[in-house]
């Protein structure tokens, strides 16, 4: 069976398109706001962030969420 993600790739996939992210805006955002250099999936990327990086992201985009409504 596959590794446990850290994030929900469901709830990750729902809200981006909520958001009307797509991958390459969130790792732009990442980039910018978590210094770190996005590179591969996006899955992948929030799984080898650390704890506090991945709580500021998720944080955002729950934000961004709530502002649609949803």
């Amino acid at each position: 069976q596959p590794a446990k993600s850290n994030i929900d790739i469901d709830w990750l996939k729902e809200t981006l398109k909520i958001i009307k992210w797509n991958e390459t805006t969130a790792k732009s955002w990442m980039k910018s706001n978590l210094k770190i250099e996005p590179d591969g999936e996006l899955v992948d990327i929030c799984n080898k962030l650390p704890v506090d990086k991945l709580q500021v992201f998720v944080k955002k985009l729950q934000e961004l969420r709530e502002s649609t409504g949803r």
